[in-house]
Order: structure tokens, then sequence, then C-alpha cells
């Protein structure tokens, strides 16, 4: 081993005053004649084949790459939750000060849509209820409920409230008439809302608890929206129209209290759901009032 050592060593040394002697040379030509002097061209340079371009650019280049597609696929899975995310036609808040099932929200906007337009021109009527119940005892401003609720009092597409007796004396002594709104003029409390018992709205509370809706008073109003905010958002005036056309078509229903069964689906009939009469004249009216 210590041989082949002494025998690199002295090649290395070989190589070098070759190296030397070769440079010696050329500067001696340079000298001799300095226009002729051509330099000693180094190796020639292989070119490289498209397979290792791209192994070197690869190595060089694998993490940005690497980031760059991340970056793709969270954006493509965002985009593709948008554009499946549904477009309601309306929303509607319900706030009551007990518990409500999460079935009990869905059956509440099945029956709304029979009321509601397809304001989006999408073929087809889909309303989203949020639920927002607060049961009596949980302090108003804990848990999620609560941060929905103030979610949706900026929400200006969230102006229609089904409300029980406990969570209307809650927003009427916390907000007073900067929530209440009179024009509708409404049957019940003061003008600015309509009772909702004995209706076919009862189906959507009985049909997941038997008698349920028999344990409160529950009503639909609309919170006032104030001209500064009218003014401010184009999109406020023409959700205003929305929400008063649908409490309208619910008040002018003949068939809403001609409830025959306790089952959501057996009041979705041509007769005992709005007529299309009722609906032309509720927008009639709505619309000469704008």
């Amino acid at each position: 081993m210590a041989n082949n050592r002494n025998k690199n060593s002295v090649e290395e040394q070989r190589e070098r005053q070759r190296e030397l002697i070769e440079l010696k040379r050329q500067r001696e030509a340079f000298k001799d004649d300095p226009e002729g002097f051509k330099p000693q061209q180094g190796p020639e340079q292989v070119a490289q084949t498209t397979r290792s371009k791209l192994e070197n650019f690869w190595y060089y280049s694998k993490y940005t790459i690497g980031f760059i597609l991340i970056v793709a696929v969270i954006l493509t899975i965002g985009i593709s939750q948008c554009a499946s995310r549904p477009d309601y036609d309306m929303t509607i808040v319900l706030y009551f000060r007990r518990y409500v099932d999460s079935a009990m929200s869905e059956n509440i906007a099945s029956i709304a849509e029979r009321y509601c337009d397809d304001h989006n021109g999408d073929g087809k009527v889909e309303v989203l209820v949020v639920n927002c119940a607060i049961p009596e005892g949980q302090a108003k401003n804990d848990g999620d409920a609560s941060t929905r609720l103030m979610g949706q009092f900026q929400n200006e597409e969230a102006i229609v409230y089904i409300v029980d007796t406990g969570a209307y004396d809650d927003l009427a002594g916390s907000f007073g008439d900067d929530f209440l709104d009179y024009s509708l003029s409404l049957p019940d409390l003061n003008g600015t809302a309509f009772h909702l018992n004995g209706s076919v709205f009862d189906a959507a509370f009985d049909s997941v608890s038997e008698d349920y809706s028999a344990t409160f008073d529950y009503y639909i109003m609309r919170r006032f929206v104030g001209e500064k905010a009218t003014a401010n958002k184009g999109d406020v005036k023409k959700h205003i129209t929305y929400a008063d056309r649908l409490i309208s078509a619910i008040v002018a229903d003949p068939y809403l209290r001609d409830v025959t069964s306790s089952d959501v689906s057996s009041t979705e009939s041509t007769e005992s759901t709005v007529s299309e009469d009722v609906k032309a004249e509720v927008q009639s009216t709505v619309s000469k009032e704008d």
C-alpha cells in the first residue's frame, strides 16, 4: 500500500512538471511571436444530451418545483371548494334561546324554500338557515353559536330572522329600534314580527321532537337596515326586497295554518304551499312599495 502511495505521488509530481514545462514553452512562444501565438486548446467539451440537461435541472431546482406543486394543489382545492359551494337564494338566521337540533334548521330551510324565489337564476331555490340557537343558561357571548350570531349581524344577506320570545326580547332589549323594523306592519309584536305557531313551520320541529313547537312561541321578522347601509352597499336594497317578498308570501299564504300532518313532506302539495298567483301578487305589492 505504501508503494502505491509513493507511485501516485511520483506520477502527480511528473504531471505537475509536464504542466510547468508546457506553460514555460507557451510563454516563450508568445515572446517570440505575440501575433501568431495560438494558445493550446483545452479538452473538447461534450454537448449535453436532453436527459443530462433534465437531470441537472431537477438536481438544482427540485425544491423550488416541489414548493410550486404544493401551492398549486392548495389553490386547486380552495378554488374547487369555492366553485362547489351553493349560491343560496336566501339566508335566514334562526336565533332561539333554547336548543335547536341541526335537523330542525334543515327542515325550516326546506319549508322556507316553498316561499322563496330563484333570485340567482340557477333554476333552483336554495335557502340557508344559520342555526344560532343559544339555550337559556349559556352565556350569550360564549360558544360557536354566539360567534355565528355576531357574524350574521354584519352579513348584508342575513336580514330575515326566526326567533322565539326569549331571543326577540334579547334583541329588542340590546338594540331596540336599531334592530327592529316596522316597515312591513306585521300583525305581531308591535308590527315587527309574524307569529308562526300553528303553521306548516311547526312540522320542522315536531318531526324531530314530538310537539316541540307547542312549548314556545316563535316568529319571523326582518331586521332593520339603515339608510346609510343601503346607500353604501348597492346589494343591501336588493336583499331587503327579497326578504320582504319572502315574509309577505308567508303571511299571504291561505294554507299556511292548514296543517293536517306533522310530517314535513306532507305539506309539499301544490295547493298547500304558496301558489304562483300568491307569489305574483306579493311580488307586485312589494314592487309598488319600492
